[in-house]
C-alpha cells in the first residue's frame, strides 16, 4: 500500500506571527483577486528587490486589474506595494488575495493599500 503526495503549485508560505511576511520557493508568482462582494479591482502595483535596502530596484511585472505575476529569484527579497480600488459600495466590498487558489489576505475598506514582504 503507497501514500501519494500533494503537490502544491504554491510559492508562499507565510512567516509565523509576522503580518504581511511570507518566505517563498523561486519561480513565477501569481496573484489573483477573487470577488466576494461588490468589485473590486487592483488599480496598481509596485515590485521591488529590496535585497540591498539601501538601493531597492524595480521589478519587472505584470498587472492587471486582477491579477499580479513576477519572478521570484533565489536569495532575493522583494516589497510588493498595492492599490486596490472599489467600484461599488466600498463599505460592504470585500475581496481576497490568493496565491494558487488559497487566500493570502482579505481586501476590504481597511486594507486597500498594503503591502507584503517576500524572502526567497
Amino acid at each position: 500500500m503507497g501514500t501519494s503526495t500533494v503537490q502544491s503549485d504554491r510559492l508562499l508560505t507565510a512567516r509565523e506571527d509576522q503580518l504581511n511576511r511570507f518566505d517563498a520557493k523561486p519561480g513565477k508568482l501569481n496573484l489573483s483577486l477573487k470577488d466576494i462582494n461588490g468589485g473590486t479591482n487592483l488599480d496598481s502595483a509596485t515590485v521591488n528587490d529590496i535585497t540591498n535596502s539601501a538601493l531597492p530596484v524595480e521589478v519587472s511585472h505584470t498587472c492587471t486589474q486582477s491579477d499580479l505575476s513576477f519572478q521570484i529569484e533565489a536569495g532575493k527579497a522583494y516589497l510588493i506595494a498595492l492599490a486596490f480600488s472599489q467600484t461599488t459600495n466600498p463599505y460592504a466590498t470585500v475581496a481576497e488575495l490568493c496565491e494558487g487558489g488559497q487566500r493570502i489576505d482579505i481586501i476590504d475598506m481597511n486594507n486597500l493599500y498594503t503591502g507584503y514582504v517576500v524572502y526567497a
